[in-house]
């Protein structure tokens, strides 16, 4: 069921398919036009865990430099926040623990995108499968949404605006349920102000 709505998208006759390979040089590819990044960043969440609403709201700077230096800088900061992946050079789940397939190219409106499918190769595994669509215009992740056997998931949905001629990330928003931790609800990250490629000092992540 979960595989059914992007096989029923309809492919255009006059795209090309790729492999897993293509796929993703084509992402790293679209990546390395982003040297180093600082941006604003706000963060929020609001999520009941068993029968009690927690809800938080950050402000703060967030800093990248490539290939894979990150720090989110708020003040006083939660511990939660220092787990938090790299959102500019999101990695795809690895190939050691996953088998993967590609479906398309697909078409939605005017979107055209490839849909990476990763299923666990560890049949104990507690992951059903983790479906990741990428958008062929401009070799962006737009969207991950992890599947789990007891019917929880984490689905992300990525955002991008266009500065000096590149993609840059302005949103994710994540939808939660964690049956392990009673836990469900929603968070938000977004950025602005994005300042690219001004030659980031390395000592700004030191101690990230």
């Amino acid at each position: 069921m979960i595989l059914a709505g992007f096989c029923l998208q309809s492919q255009p006759s006059s795209a090309q398919s790729l492999t897993l390979n293509q796929v993703t040089h084509q992402i790293e590819k679209a990546r390395d036009a982003v040297t180093d990044l600082q941006a604003d960043a706000d963060f929020g969440f609001q999520v009941i865990m068993g029968i009690i609403p927690y809800r938080d709201t950050l402000h703060g700077t967030y800093f990248f430099k490539k290939p894979d230096k990150h720090r989110l800088d708020f003040p006083d900061a939660p511990s939660y926040l220092k787990s938090l992946p790299s959102m500019f050079s999101w990695k795809l789940p690895s190939l050691e623990k996953y088998e993967a397939k590609v479906i398309g190219p697909l078409a939605e409106g005017d979107t055209h995108f490839y849909s990476l499918v990763f299923t666990p190769k560890n049949l104990d595994s507690k992951t059903h499968s983790i479906n990741t669509r990428v958008d062929s215009s401009n070799w962006r992740i737009t969207r991950q949404d992890t599947y789990y056997k007891d019917g929880g998931s984490v689905l992300l949905r990525f955002a991008y605006l266009e500065k000096d001629g590149v993609s840059l990330l302005e949103s994710v928003l994540g939808d939660v349920t964690l049956r392990d931790f009673k836990l469900s609800g929603q968070a938000q990250l977004r950025f602005s102000g994005h300042q690219l490629n001004r030659g980031l000092a390395d000592s700004i992540f030191e101690g990230s």
